[in-house]
């Protein structure tokens, strides 16, 4: 297997070469780096059985932004062209979303030091056999919280509609009000969200109602109810105005199937190659959309398919966010408490500061960029302009707690969806839009399970489901 990760790491390297002979020797060295970390952390996780870890969803991200960021914006010749995007300013950039991951990396393996802690390989062949895995008090339950987060999920587009004159008014400006709670006052902004913090359950508790179908636990009108309340769950899911949200739901629903029935990789193969068909078909539908709806310009198909690469510019936003911090000084962690605590209501914390006062709209804001919407100034380029290059070693949190995460995966089937439905889609803004972004990620965890074991409590069912090993 090492072998196997050198050889496709020499042929990138040499790739590069080829390509891109006016590569700075700086940039080349950290791509080929770059390179051998994503390959060999993917391939092990791999070996493991472990096809949905946290780890590489990150490590696939990372591989996504700065690496064919980097080779995209070589090719296109930005790295001799724009000021931001200087060869010294990419190399520094590069170097701080390396520096970040190799640090997560060590915090993902470090508990793997502890002979208790270390990984445990899947097995495919282990199932389930219990048949009161789903009892008809259970799946009363999980059908009330389906229906209870799916109206949950629709809360913040009716706020919406309401600010912008009325849906046809809405439907006109769309795109223009994907950020933002657009409340009245700070009581409807606490509900807007608290709404969509429980909203994220609608998907696993959707996902644990196909698993109940799969283990043949549904009635003939449940598997019509489960059908109706997928369709109005898309329509919720697509009218958040996101397309990762779209395409990691698609993505959630296969790997749910596949961790019940364990598909063999030509199967696999074929479940990626359709979810990468769906994803160029969304992305365009996206640019469409937002061209219509919102401030984007006309584009075409080829265009379109071009974001797909480095779609949220990460490098970019980056090597602009290294220059403000050589000119401007350091944040010094304020606002981070905010971002901590953000689900506390201002009604209770008085003194909490406004929203483009912590997270990604203190990081605009100081940096000169926009902030009229969120921008991806990731999480190793919030640390950075807040702590410097010591700043960093908080990656070593994240690493741990996405290894603390992944280790769920054997904790029964609720551990096992809410890994693979909330965790997993979360990982994009997570390593995009800094604390704030993975407080919500780790809340919505939280709001999601603990209900869920104290509803089954409440039912005497046991807190955990069986799951396939």
């Amino acid at each position: 297997m090492t072998a196997a990760v050198l050889l496709t790491a020499a042929v990138a390297a040499s790739a590069t070469a080829d390509l891109f002979p006016r590569m700075d020797i700086r940039i080349a060295e950290m791509l080929l780096l770059a390179i051998v970390l994503v390959v060999s952390n993917v391939a092990y996780q791999l070996h493991l059985g472990r096809r949905y870890a946290l780890l590489n969803v990150y490590s696939g991200i990372f591989f996504s932004e700065f690496v064919v960021g980097t080779l995209v914006a070589t090719a296109r010749g930005d790295v001799l062209n724009k000021h931001h995007l200087s060869t010294d300013a990419v190399t520094t950039g590069l170097g701080i979303a390396l520096g970040g991951y190799v640090i997560l990396l060590i915090g993902y393996h470090l508990p793997s030091l502890i002979p208790w802690a270390r990984p445990r390989r899947s097995s495919v062949d282990a199932r389930p056999t219990t048949a009161t895995d789903f009892p008809l008090r259970y799946r009363v339950v999980l059908f009330l919280m389906l229906a209870l987060t799916i109206g949950l999920g629709f809360i913040q587009l009716a706020i919406r509609v309401q600010h912008a004159g009325g849906f046809a008014a809405y439907l006109a400006v769309a795109y223009t009000l994907r950020y933002g709670t657009y409340a009245d006052t700070d009581a409807s902004n606490a509900w807007a969200v608290l709404a969509s913090l429980m909203a994220a359950g609608a998907l696993p508790s959707a996902a644990l109602l196909y698993v109940a179908w799969m283990r043949g636990r549904l009635s003939g009108i449940e598997k019509w109810l489960i059908a109706l309340l997928t369709v109005v769950l898309l329509a919720r899911q697509a009218s958040t105005a996101f397309r990762a949200v779209v395409v990691f739901t698609l993505i959630s629903a296969f790997a749910v199937y596949d961790s019940e029935r364990r598909v063999g990789w030509r199967k696999l193969a074929v479940g990626g190659v359709l979810i990468v068909v769906a994803l160029v078909g969304v992305n365009y539908v996206h640019v469409l959309l937002h061209t219509l709806t919102g401030v984007g310009t006309t584009t075409s198909f080829s265009d379109a398919s071009e974001e797909l690469m480095a779609p949220h510019a990460y490098l970019e936003t980056l090597t602009t966010l290294v220059d403000a911090r050589a000119r401007l000084d350091p944040l010094r962690g304020e606002g981070m408490l905010t971002s901590i605590l953000y689900f506390v209501p201002r009604a209770i914390w008085t003194s909490k500061v406004p929203s483009d006062n912590y997270g990604t709209g203190l990081v605009q804001g100081w940096a000169g960029l926009t902030t009229t919407y969120q921008m991806a100034v990731t999480n190793v380029g919030e640390l950075f302009v807040h702590f410097g290059s010591i700043g960093l070693v908080a990656m070593l949190a994240w690493g741990l707690i996405y290894r603390w995460l992944d280790d769920r995966w054997w904790h029964g089937m609720e551990w096992r969806i809410v890994l693979l439905c909330i965790s997993v889609p979360r990982v994009f803004p997570d390593q995009g839009m800094g604390l704030s972004a993975f407080m919500i990620s780790l809340t919505s965890v939280a709001g999601f399970i603990i209900p869920l074991i104290i509803a089954k409590r409440l039912a005497g069912l046991p807190a955990q489901t069986p799951a396939p090993e």
